[in-house]
């Protein structure tokens, strides 16, 4: 066996090793997922589970599962930017449900987890927002008033900044996302595609020391 194929054996033991440890992250954060909607499924709020940040976790969940790079960080941006909403529900009084770590909390340690190591592409901010908008309407059209999903009937009441309704809210809350997922991006792959350039630099070397042995 020559030292080109010892690398390119020793690169494809490595990359399956990698997609393994992927693809079990990707499970537990589906699995965590699952819970949380089954908490919401027994107690009566099934709208709940459409909240962004639960459906980020499940973004990615099969992002890590699929080994699809943007799948996950579209997750990410999502978790990332709904965590303060989240926040501000359970100091504006509304109880922690247990299972909501798995989402918010797992959910965004293993997104940041897969995005270390596959990185985030630059489109990911924008196609999050086309995700949000999505999530959003769907929210306005199936959810409740009372339960106002993702905040599509008006802001957090007693805790918002602004007072717009209708028309003027959703274009606010339009903007606040689009120039928090720019921003988050921007931070997240300094950060993170760093590190996953790095692992990649580190694989690579690895590969050349064992065809070289």
């Amino acid at each position: 066996m020559t030292s080109t194929d010892n690398r390119t054996e020793t690169a494809a033991v490595f990359d399956r090793s990698r997609r393994t440890k992927l693809r079990i992250l990707g499970g537990l954060c589906c699995a965590g997922f699952a819970a949380h909607a089954t908490w919401h499924i027994l107690a009566g709020t099934p709208q709940d589970i459409i909240w962004v940040c639960n459906l980020s976790a499940l973004l990615v969940g099969f992002g890590l599962i699929l080994g699809s790079p943007l799948m996950n960080s579209v997750g990410l941006l999502g978790l990332t930017i709904g965590l303060p909403t989240w926040i501000l529900s359970l100091v504006s009084g509304e109880p922690l449900i247990p299972t909501s770590l798995l989402t918010h909390v797992l959910g965004l340690a293993l997104g940041i987890v897969g995005a270390r190591r596959m990185g985030i592409p630059p489109q990911a901010w924008w196609m999050a927002l086309l995700f949000v908008a999505a999530v959003m309407i769907a929210s306005r059209l199936f959810t409740s008033e009372e339960a106002n999903v993702n905040l599509a009937f008006g802001p957090i009441e007693g805790l918002s900044l602004w007072k717009f309704t209708g028309a003027g809210h959703w274009t606010l809350l339009f903007v606040q996302w689009a120039v928090g997922l720019a921003v988050v991006q921007f931070v997240l792959r300094r950060i993170l595609n760093k590190a996953a350039l790095a692992r990649a630099g580190e694989m690579k070397e690895i590969s050349r020391d064992v065809s070289g042995g």
